[in-house]
């Protein structure tokens, strides 16, 4: 954030008391749409089993219909990713403003103004993983399945950064450490396809690639499957959905994308250098 609207953020002291006031006594209304969140994963992975459990094809190949089923989510997604695009559009043109481009008024009124988005937040993200659940639901798929299409489709064959929250100056629930809980889960899943690939005794080379990832991921916390490279006969899956998979790519909402909301992870922060 740059200095000149963190000055005159302090400079602002009753109305910024009064902000943090109401945010005070508006926070169960805040907070809200993280319950719901919560309750609407409770009910998905009672159909489906929870992230983590997730095996995936011991081929590593999605079907046509898997497919068509996490984009037909994706799409259901796509106004909450518009809303959420807007808000962070708004913080990125706050931090490159000058301070010579706006008047002291205005400036307190920028600032109340990003005050008022930031508050927005929590609620969009909710609002957002509960859409995402019950899409999920309707399409028959559970987090662990969208999470294998989604990790392997869009930062694998697609070549997608990840978001983090160093990165975007946003954390939702327990930041890192739900970073950490992804990665394990995406650890196990590939541990889960080599036994499945093992038990069928098919595709020795695929066996051995995912043997050579899962000791890389080991070795890597922070690593993600396939980061390198895709094996071929995975990525060929994909390449008839690639334009489709690209249309609907929401990088404001990636970081999110595959959180799993739980008691006790609602906290929520926002950081600017």
């Amino acid at each position: 954030m740059p200095g000149w609207l963190k000055g005159c953020a302090i400079g602002c002291g009753v109305m910024v008391l009064l902000f943090v006031v109401t945010f005070v006594g508006c926070g169960l209304t805040v907070m809200k749409p993280f319950k719901d969140a919560e309750r609407s994963r409770e009910v998905l992975e009672a159909d489906f089993g929870t992230q983590e459990e997730y095996v995936p094809p011991a081929d590593g190949r999605v079907a046509p219909e898997r497919l068509e089923a996490f984009l037909a989510v994706q799409r259901e997604l796509r106004d909450l990713c518009g809303d959420l695009t807007g808000v962070f559009e708004h913080f990125e043109r706050m931090e490159h403003l000058d301070e010579g481009d706006v008047s002291g008024p205005e400036k307190t009124r920028m600032v109340l103004g990003t005050m008022t988005r930031a508050l927005r937040i929590p609620g969009l993200l909710g609002r957002y993983h509960v859409a995402r659940n019950e899409a999920l639901a309707d399409a028959g798929m559970g987090l662990g399945e969208y999470t294998y299409i989604y990790v392997v489709g869009y930062y694998g064959v697609l070549g997608k950064a990840m978001v983090d929250a160093d990165a975007s100056g946003v954390t939702v629930g327990e930041g890192e450490h739900s970073t950490f809980r992804l990665r394990e889960a995406l650890r196990r899943m590939l541990r889960a396809q080599l036994e499945a690939l093992e038990a069928a005794g098919s595709d020795p080379e695929l066996a051995q690639a995912l043997r050579d990832e899962a000791a890389r991921m080991d070795e890597d916390l922070d690593r993600l499957p396939w980061q390198d490279g895709v094996p071929a006969s995975i990525a060929d899956s994909f390449t008839p959905y690639r334009d489709r998979l690209e249309e609907l790519w929401c990088p404001a909402a990636d970081e999110f994308a595959l959180n799993v909301a739980r008691s006790g992870n609602r906290g929520f922060s926002i950081t600017a250098d």
